[in-house]
């Protein structure tokens, strides 16, 4: 086992869930905020199953939508 990223500082997940299989490691991640705006809303991260936290190509990146979408009625 080793760890996905650092555990405080800017690059910290604050993760709820992880998915792996062989290709992917997917990490849910939030920001806990007091009301509901883009940057607090749930979050999908991706990382190569095989990879080391020190490569930067470890990371694939965010792998879900990144705005909140408000509906008017």
């Amino acid at each position: 086992m080793v760890d996905l990223g650092p555990q405080t500082g800017p690059d910290a997940l604050n993760a709820y869930d992880v998915t792996v299989s062989e290709d992917a490691v997917t990490v849910g991640t939030y920001l806990p905020d007091t009301e509901i705006r883009n940057e607090s809303v749930p979050k999908l991260d991706q990382f190569a199953a095989g990879g080391s936290p020190e490569d930067p190509g470890t990371r694939k990146g965010r792998v879900s939508c990144n705005r909140l979408t408000a509906r008017n009625d």
